[in-house]
């Protein structure tokens, strides 16, 4: 894979789309229980210019079991309903009064002015204080961009028929799996692309993995999935709005706000490792599924974020999408990369948005 990268000025433009990777980690307390609580997110902020409510709010229905005006507040009344947040404890706790639940949503397909598609994963492991099994639920979320309607596995295929019966070569390989026990539950369809969908295989092991498989190979394909793959690309007529150079509004002959995040300095941040330059940094780290071509990635991403004033990096977006794996790939990469050189502005170091094209030959 070879990439080429470089740093560019923000600009005040609206995305198509604007995928926000978030990870978070809480820790509550509530009732004498300790609620641990990780989020791990790849949320869907923008899709085709629009904000998409009826898929915010099957997200947030899935994930925070509320829908409170968008995520940001279904989220927070999910984690005030599991106590107050704590820092520190002043004594620790039994184990058995801990409880621990993960929350997870992963993009999984997309077509631009088509469809975007999610895997959605509500985890909860109760103590033996609290009681109770563990809890594992999915929810496959697929977004017909054109239509504006959320669906699920059960509206894209006949998935009684086809987990159910020997009918062709996908129904008696998944027939099989499940009759000899060595599965124990199948999640899907999820589409990926015009030609392919994703299933979530969990083992008796307590493991899983995605798996990948033609349309055509599954059959059984119903309307509502045949009229979303079949669908025209529509992008729709926007107008765009000016963005002030910072998250308030600042004049040539204000002082410099080091608190205000900057869309627009007179020093660019830089990373520089060693000599070596961004570009040569990634082309070296990147590390991509070897699945990753079955969703036919497009040869050019853009990736926004935040260098703060110590170089570290944050407030992580896709802007413009390449596939989910690649997009998935270049965020890691950018997670774990050093400090960076930031930006300045009148001499002083600044918080600033820095927004890196990268295209992709695979």
């Amino acid at each position: 894979m070879i990439m080429a990268v470089c740093v560019s000025k923000a600009q005040t433009t609206l995305s198509r789309y604007d995928i926000r990777y978030s990870t978070e980690h809480h820790v509550l307390t509530k009732d004498g229980y300790v609620n641990v609580v990780d989020i791990d997110l790849e949320w869907p902020d923008v899709v085709e210019f629009g904000k998409a409510e009826k898929l915010q709010k099957a997200l947030c229905d899935s994930l925070f079991r509320n829908f409170n005006r968008d995520m940001l507040a279904s989220k927070q009344h999910y984690l005030d309903s599991l106590g107050c947040e704590v820092t520190k404890l002043d004594t620790i706790p039994d184990d058995d009064s801990f409880n621990y639940y993960t929350l997870s949503l992963k993009e999984m397909g997309l077509r631009q002015g088509r469809f975007i598609s999610f895997l959605a994963t509500f985890e909860c492991n109760p103590g033996k204080k609290k009681g109770g099994s563990n809890v594992v639920a999915d929810y496959c979320i697929t977004y017909d961009v054109n239509n504006d309607v959320v669906l699920n596995e059960r509206d894209l295929l006949d998935v009684e028929y086809v987990f159910g019966t020997v009918d062709n070569r996908f129904s008696n390989y998944i027939y099989a799996l499940l009759s000899r026990g060595s599965v124990s539950n199948i999640i899907g369809p999820i589409p990926v692309t015009e030609n392919n969908m994703s299933f979530k295989i969990y083992k008796e092991d307590g493991s899983n993995n995605i798996i990948y498989v033609d349309n055509d190979y599954v059959g059984h394909l119903r309307r509502p999935y045949k009229k979303l793959l079949k669908a025209d690309h529509k992008v729709k007529t926007v107008v765009l709005n000016t963005l002030s150079d910072a998250s308030g509004v600042m004049n040539d002959a204000d002082k410099v706000d080091t608190t205000l995040l900057y869309r627009k300095v007179d020093e660019q941040p830089v990373f520089e490792l060693n000599g070596e330059t961004l570009s040569q940094y990634m082309a070296e780290n990147l590390d991509m599924p070897k699945e990753v071509k079955v969703e036919m990635p497009l040869k050019r991403a853009m990736v926004s974020f935040v260098v703060e004033r110590d170089g570290s990096l944050s407030n992580f977006h896709i802007i413009q999408p390449s596939s989910p794996m690649v997009d998935r790939s270049i965020i890691e990469l950018l997670k774990s990369m050093p400090r960076w050189k930031p930006g300045k502005i009148k001499n002083q170091i600044v918080r600033s948005v820095c927004i890196v094209p990268v295209t992709v030959q695979i």
